[in-house]
């Protein structure tokens, strides 16, 4: 099945390209990339909730059970990252804290 759309169609993304004005060799293109790096850094994240938000109050259509959804949402998240990290390091016997390649103290 080439080409098509089904079940086991490849993944796409979505790529957005930034065409400055300036040269891209010139400082303040650096510079500009830099803002515009820090302000996705900022305002992505908020987005992504917002958006999630809108479509959990579509689905529900009441701003109580969407706000309930996403907080249960991130709950579960963060509680998932936090035992994964846990199983991590006691899966390389190691403490928390100690990373690969910062060496534990004393040594």
């Amino acid at each position: 099945m080439s080409g098509g759309r089904g079940p086991w169609a490849p993944a796409t993304s979505r790529a957005t390209d930034v065409v400055l004005h300036s040269d891209p060799c010139d400082p303040r293109s650096a510079e500009t990339l830099d803002r515009l790096q820090i302000w996705i850094r900022e305002h992505l994240p908020a987005m992504v909730l917002g958006g999630i938000f809108i479509i959990l109050l579509a689905l529900v259509r009441r701003p109580g059970p969407a706000v309930y959804l996403l907080a249960t949402m991130l709950l579960s998240y963060y509680a998932t990252l936090g035992a994964t990290t846990l199983f991590a390091h006691f899966y390389h016997t190691r403490p928390l804290g100690l990373s690969r390649d910062r060496p534990r103290r004393g040594a």
